[in-house]
Order: C-alpha cells, then sequence, then structure tokens
C-alpha cells in the first residue's frame, strides 16, 4: 500500500531496486535487533557449507522471482501473472513433499486447492496468452516456492538450523548483493536518491517519511514471513500470503475506491473461507504431516507435528 502511495506522486517505478533496498534494509535492522537484544535473538553465525549453499539458493530465488516477474509483465498483463502467482502455494506443497517427503492430510489439500481456485477466479486469467510471458511468470512462481522451502529447511533441520531473524540477516545481504547488478542493469537505481534530494528540497517530508516507513514494513513483513515459516510451515506460510493478497486488495477498493466485480467478489469470498477451513484444519489436535521416508524397497511413516 505504501508503494502504491510512493508511486502516486513520484516517477519511481522499480521495483528490482526497491527489492533490494528492502532486503538491505531488512538485513541491517536483524543485525540490529540481534546486537541490541542479544537475549532475545542469540547471534548466529554460519557453520556448515549445506547453511552457506542454502542462503545463496533462497537469495538466488529471490532475484530470480523479481527479475522475472517484472520481465513477464512486457508480455502478459497483470491479471493473468497473479493467476499464475495463485498457484505458489500448490508448487509449495509439491516441492515440500519431493524435497522433505513431509505429506498433508487429504482435507488440507482440498483446501489447498480451493484457495487456490479462489485466487484464480479473483485474478481473471486474461485470454491475451504468450508463451514467454507466461514460462517468465512459471518461473518466477516456482522460485518463490523453492523460497520457502529452503527456508523451513534451513529452520528446521537440526545441522543447519537457524533462527528467523539469523537467516533474514544473512539472506537479506547476500539477496541485496545478487538484485543490486541486476537493478543496475535493468532499471536507473540512480533515480531514488535524486527523487529523495527533490522532494527533501522541496519540503514534501511526508514523501520521505513514506519511504522509510515503507522499508521499515518491509522488515517487519520479511520477518513475519520467515517466522511464520518457522513456526509452521512454508505451505501455511503461502496460504497465509493468499489471505494477505485478498486483505490487501480489500483495503485498497475501501482507501482507493477500487471497483469489485461480482466474479472477482466470489473469488475473495471462496479463498477467505478456503484459508480459514485450512487455519481450523492445522489446528485441530488430530492432525498430523506424515513424514515418508524410503529405505530400500519399504516406506517409513512416522507422525509429527
Amino acid at each position: 500500500m505504501c508503494i502504491r502511495l510512493l508511486a502516486a506522486d513520484s516517477p519511481i517505478k522499480l521495483p528490482i531496486t526497491l527489492t533490494a533496498i528492502h532486503m538491505g534494509i531488512s538485513s541491517l535492522c536483524a543485525h540490529l535487533a540481534i546486537s541490541m537484544f542479544p537475549h532475545l535473538f542469540p547471534s548466529q553465525t554460519l557453520k556448515t557449507k549445506a547453511q552457506s549453499r542454502g542462503l545463496v539458493v533462497i537469495s538466488g530465488a529471490v532475484a530470480t522471482s523479481v527479475t522475472t516477474g517484472v520481465a513477464c509483465l512486457k508480455y502478459i498483463p497483470i491479471s493473468l501473472d497473479q493467476s499464475i502467482g495463485a498457484t505458489t502455494s500448490a508448487w509449495v506443497a509439491l516441492l515440500v513433499f519431493l524435497y522433505l517427503r513431509k505429506v498433508e492430510t487429504l482435507p488440507v489439500y482440498c483446501c489447498l486447492g480451493v484457495a487456490v481456485l479462489g485466487s484464480l477466479v479473483t485474478g481473471k486469467a486474461d485470454p491475451q496468452f504468450h508463451l514467454v510471458g507466461f514460462s517468465l511468470s512459471l518461473v518466477s512462481t516456482i522460485t518463490r516456492a523453492l523460497k520457502g522451502l529452503m527456508q523451513q529447511k534451513l529452520m528446521s533441520t537440526d545441522q543447519e538450523k537457524l533462527s528467523p531473524m539469523n537467516l533474514l540477516k544473512y539472506q537479506g545481504r547476500v539477496a541485496a548483493c545478487m538484485l543490486l547488478p541486476l537493478a543496475a542493469l535493468l532499471e536507473d537505481p540512480g533515480a531514488i536518491p535524486r527523487v529523495l534530494t527533490a522532494k527533501f528540497f522541496s519540503g514534501d517530508f511526508w514523501w520521505i517519511f513514506m519511504f522509510i516507513s515503507n522499508c521499515f514494513l518491509a522488515f517487519l513483513t520479511n520477518i513475519t514471513q520467515t517466522w511464520m515459516t518457522k513456526v509452521t510451515s512454508a505451505l501455511t506460510a503461502q496460504i497465509m500470503g493468499v489471505l494477505k493478497s485478498v486483505l490487501l486488495v480489500l483495503t485498497s477498493v475501501m482507501i482507493f475506491g477500487n471497483p469489485v466485480p461480482p466474479v472477482a467478489l466470489a473469488g475473495y469470498i471462496t479463498t477467505f473461507v478456503a484459508v480459514a477451513t485450512y487455519t481450523y484444519l492445522k489446528n485441530q489436535p488430530q492432525h498430523t504431516t506424515r513424514d515418508r521416508k524410503v529405505h530400500g524397497g519399504g516406506e517409513k511413516q512416522a507422525d509429527g507435528a
């Protein structure tokens, strides 16, 4: 929402540059939190090559997702991109099964399917199909799912376990370093300091305040998403992301007065009900996530939270 308010009063439309700034600020805020509150956020160092590889994969996934997500809009309308992006939670479920061997219960998968369906209806897939644009959007969606999976792995595996704050500290640093060269190549990062300078000398301190607030809110969003992945799972975090998108649109309607077609409203309601049911099922005592590991020709199954 802050980004939209900023864009309405300036020529800044630099998603890759803004994401690089957000990741850098998130890393800095995480570092300050660890330094100022060591009893709450104990400092951790990278001890294994697996941790370093995981951070590179996460940061690479962020850079790839943002870059391809921006590039695809040159070929396909944003409605189609949103519809493809709505399937992120399904890709997370597939990757978690293939990589971590974790299987959810059938009702949970049904809620997941309904939530994706509601998002697809909300997006109202556009008939303007373009193979290159579709491929770029799909890559953006899959890499976003991969980021969630790797975050879950780095915060749950005993040998590689990092706290959410420490993970964000390292992840933000590496992701910013990957995004900045892409921003310099594809955008004009120098536009941001020029706009900030112009706003300062024109006395538009409200815009500067909104810009700083946007960066801090990005940190809160990133740490909340990382923490949710830690205490629940990458799949739950993506489901909550779907709910966030619905709430964001509804808030946009109330603030900016955007019209909502009946089909889109039906999609919002479907998504909200599916997410609410998913949350209810995940909090039931009888709900278990099954970890299946194949040993030789047999299958070993264990119940876990």
